[in-house]
């Protein structure tokens, strides 16, 4: 619970403060996998920062907790300040600071429990969603859609839209209504929670699929397990976008380079943002891709015949009327100083 709901539910109801106790913090039970939607779980920073403000200040927001079926409590939110007043505990033993103040709440539904930890998120005193928080939570709403507090537009399945680019909006648009981003922020998750989607004539990866496919089917001899990885003397930067050429992939190629000259830099690329989108919208963007990497090659500030990016590797994408070979990455061309943008439109 956040201050928000703390105060709204005071309003609705004045004497809701006495439906909370408090109870020993060893009595709470904190599930990793179901205890808050987080992408990088507890942050010890966020636990110090509030354990100092509820060492001088008191708990005043309580935390959400439920049965856990055996006559224990397990944490529904608040998995900071729990950390936060066991910290206390543990820096003051002999001052009582091992009561934390809870809520008892019951929840029809696991998408009930996952919508209220969305909203827990939103506010401080929690920690703040982050864009990852925010796409797992709705990633796992999507996965609910036999559930009725499942949200309509989460119900639906893009793969089967007659319109997959309204329904991008529609999502887009629910997503602003039930969370506190920048407009970038927004695309971004928009992206992650639509990332395995496949229409009709596109197919689309993760970033941590790809890498895990180029490193199964590459005919270089890399094996790497992420993005920047070096093996075999080469080094892997995935690219989604044109815009992370400049400074992405020039920036980390350059640092690379600075500390071994022999490592090449391989760029993989593909197209994220598949949703409508069809086969020649797939060409244009791996040839704006490839100049931008010729740009970045041509520039007057490198030495002659030195190049930040040494390979270039295309991802196969195409899945309608024209297929690519899912098991095969085509290498663009290098000749007379250039990567070639005469790609191949009809598969290989």
């Amino acid at each position: 619970m956040n201050s928000r709901q703390f105060n709204q539910k005071t309003k609705v109801d004045p004497h809701f403060h006495r439906k909370c106790f408090w109870t020993n913090v060893s009595n709470v039970n904190i599930s990793e996998e179901d205890d808050q939607i987080r992408d990088g779980g507890i942050v010890d920073s966020h636990v110090s920062n509030l354990a100092s403000q509820i060492f001088m200040e008191g708990q005043k927001v309580p935390i959400t907790v439920e049965s856990d079926g055996n006559g224990g409590l397990k944490a529904v939110d608040g998995s900071h300040r729990i950390g936060a007043v066991k910290l206390n505990d543990e820096a003051h033993p002999e001052d009582g600071h091992d009561q934390i103040f809870v809520y008892e709440e019951k929840f029809s539904s696991e998408a009930e429990r996952v919508l209220y930890q969305k909203d827990c998120n939103e506010h401080l005193v929690a920690k703040k969603n982050h864009i990852n928080d925010a796409a797992a939570s709705i990633r796992k709403l999507m996965e609910m859609k036999n559930d009725p507090n499942v949200p309509d537009i989460l119900q639906r399945d893009v793969s089967t839209e007659p319109d997959p680019k309204c329904y991008m909006k529609d999502l887009e648009a629910w997503i602003k209504d039930n969370y506190s981003f920048t407009a970038r922020e927004y695309k971004s998750i928009l992206t992650k929670v639509t990332s395995d989607y496949t229409n009709s004539k596109v197919k689309n990866y993760t970033k941590s699929d790809l890498v895990g496919e180029f490193s199964i089917n590459n005919t270089i001899g890399w094996v790497g397990s992420k993005a920047g990885d070096e093996s075999n003397g080469y080094t892997l930067y995935p690219v989604n976008k044109a815009s992370h050429i400049f400074p992405n992939v020039t920036g980390n190629s350059y640092k690379k380079k600075t500390k071994n000259k022999n490592t090449q830099s391989v760029v993989v690329l593909w197209e994220s943002n598949t949703i409508g989108k069809e086969g020649c919208h797939i060409d244009d963007y791996r040839r704006k891709v490839v100049e931008s990497i010729n740009d970045a090659n041509q520039s007057h500030l490198l030495k002659k015949g030195t190049k930040l990016v040494d390979k270039v590797f295309l991802a196969p994408q195409k899945i309608g009327s024209v297929k690519e070979n899912l098991n095969s990455f085509y290498e663009v061309p290098y000749n007379s100083g250039r990567f070639s943008i005469n790609l191949p439109r009809k598969g290989w």
